[in-house]
């Protein structure tokens, strides 16, 4: 770090910025004093989607710069009535709903809906909002980006079978609420869901792209690099710069102005400066899962896998495929090594043979991307000569899916093994910390030691005593006994109030465990408030990675 005095002092920072946050702690929820009454709200609009919600696609409004009568907040969220108009980006709105605050996770491993949006800044929400006043100012440049991805979204949806259009929206246009929630499920399970966010991946295949392509067709370099940063920009306004692509942006901005001034590009200083970046406008960031993931794969990529083959540069001489296999397969390797901590801590398991399984899919997502791109331009120029791209989509994804199939039939494929304590994470972070730092001192066999011995570290699952645990379910009964031989028993598991209590509070709790199954599940009485949570875990008994031995 001698060499890179700016990335040393990006990692003080970010040091500097976990200690407050950590001290800190979230801020509390305000709570309003009418919750579940009709409020009015007025603001700016800065964001709007089309998400689904009881079936249908309803409009959804993002406000910022609330007013004094507004809700106390600094942002809301607002889904509109359906037939209400559709306001334009950057114009002032007043509307009207149902006001509800987010929730707040009551169960060890929950999902607490509140942590979520308030590192986006959003404090409420109101549902059935109608509008009662709208400016007629807005912001031409974003309302033109914004009806230019629902001219392109509507491209997609003409040429395309649904599935396959959803999942294209998801990848090249940052929509999402078309997307089957089976399908998003199954990649999820198999570690490959970075698919279907707008990430790192995407902006340096998009970016890239257009700057060689420029290059190639004679356009000066150092205006090559500015119109490709352009460009870069405005797709992220269009998408909607969610924090992967927020990081991957700037990345790719200080690397295009590394070539226009001439200097040498440093991709650990880059990091940092991007790090620093983003946690001064939002230093909760280190609480998102989508900022440590796309973080520590790069990471993983710079830094891990140097050190994992120091000295190793032609692996197999005189074979060039099979050394570039491997090599990806040791950045894959690499990234799963840096990325399992966030894993386990914010998901509590892990697919185990989604780095095998990402050196199929991640390759194959150039072809896939470049085919989706040359699909909405030749839609507009030439219609008739798309068939070949879809047929080339509808190919890829095919392959995605059946790799997810045969991922499954493996053994352990999904592992549960809890979120880990606060002393493995330390020490797994000062193994890795010592892997790198000792790469040229230490042999390969050493340093590769080390790491796995790192890994079992963090999966390992300290004996417990004798727990019961009462989960909160609303309205029903929910029971946990875990026995200091390892046992795992439920009592009950229903609930006559809150929806989908399974999938929602009873398999988060359990993965949170590391429960791999249930020795057996006890049902005192057939009422729905007992028993419909039991029911969705023996449904999703192979997607949970959950078993049940005995009812």
């Amino acid at each position: 770090m001698k060499k890179r005095p700016l990335a040393s002092i990006g990692l003080l920072l970010v040091l500097l910025f976990y200690l407050a946050v950590t001290m800190q702690g979230l801020p509390s929820r305000a709570e309003y004093e009418s919750p579940g009454d009709r409020v009015c709200a007025s603001g700016r609009v800065y964001q709007k989607e089309l998400r689904p919600q009881a079936g249908e696609m309803v409009q959804v409004l993002y406000l910022k710069d609330l007013s004094e009568e507004s809700p106390p907040g600094k942002a809301a969220v607002c889904y509109l009535k359906n037939g209400q108009a559709e306001p334009e980006m950057g114009s002032w709105v007043k509307v009207e709903g149902v006001y509800k605050n987010f929730e707040r996770a009551s169960n060890p491993g929950q999902f607490d809906t509140y942590s979520f949006y308030l590192i986006s800044g959003i404090s409420y929400r109101l549902n059935q909002a109608v509008i009662l006043e709208k400016t007629t100012k807005y912001n031409k440049v974003r309302e033109g980006i914004y009806c230019f991805r629902r001219f392109l979204s509507r491209k997609l949806s003409a040429y395309l079978p649904p599935k396959e259009s959803a999942l294209m929206k998801t990848i090249l246009l940052g929509e999402k609420g078309e997307l089957d929630p089976e399908l998003k499920e199954l990649y999820q399970r198999n570690g490959i869901a970075h698919l279907l966010a707008i990430s790192g991946l995407h902006v340096s295949m998009l970016g890239m792209g257009i700057y060689r392509i420029l290059c190639k067709c004679g356009v000066p370099m150092k205006i090559s690099a500015g119109g490709a940063c352009v460009l870069l920009v405005l797709y992220g306004v269009m998408t909607g710069f969610s924090v992967s692509a927020l990081r991957a942006i700037l990345m790719f901005l200080l690397h295009m102005l590394a070539v226009m001034a001439e200097r040498t590009y440093d991709l650990l200083t880059a990091l940092s400066v991007a790090a620093v970046s983003l946690l001064v406008g939002q230093p909760l960031y280190l609480k998102h899962s989508g900022f440590l993931f796309s973080f520590g794969c790069v990471l993983g990529i710079a830094v891990l896998t140097p050190a994992l083959t120091e000295g190793k540069r032609d692996l197999l001489p005189g074979n060039k495929i099979l050394t570039k296999g491997i090599k990806g397969g040791l950045s894959a390797f690499s990234m799963g090594v840096a990325t399992l901590p966030v894993y386990l801590w914010y998901y509590y398991q892990f697919p185990v043979w989604s780095v095998l399984l990402n050196l199929m899919v991640i390759p194959l997502m150039s072809y896939l991307m470049a085919a989706g791109i040359l699909l909405l331009i030749l839609s507009i120029v030439c219609p008739l000569a798309i068939w070949p791209l879809v047929s080339l989509i509808r190919g890829i994804f095919k392959i995605y899916e059946l790799g997810c199939g045969v991922n499954e039939t493996l053994p352990f494929h999904l592992v549960n093994f809890g979120k880990p304590q606060g002393w493995q994470l330390l020490f797994y972070l000062l193994i890795l910390l010592l892997v790198v730092g000792l790469k040229k001192k230490l042999t390969l066999p050493v340093k590769w030691m080390f790491t796995c011995l790192g890994i079992l570290l963090l999966v390992y699952r300290p004996g417990g005593k004798l727990t019961v645990t009462f989960l909160d379910v609303g309205q029903g009964d929910g029971i946990f006994i875990e026995t200091p031989q390892g046992s795992h028993f439920l009592i009950d598991g229903g609930s006559s109030s809150v929806g989908n209590v399974g999938k929602y509070r009873l398999l988060p709790f359990l993965r949170f465990q590391g429960v791999q199954s249930l020795d057996a599940v006890f049902v005192t009485h057939p009422d729905t408030d007992h028993c419909n949570g039991v029911q969705e875990i023996l449904e999703q008994d192979t997607g949970s990675g959950i078993t049940v031995k005995c009812l």
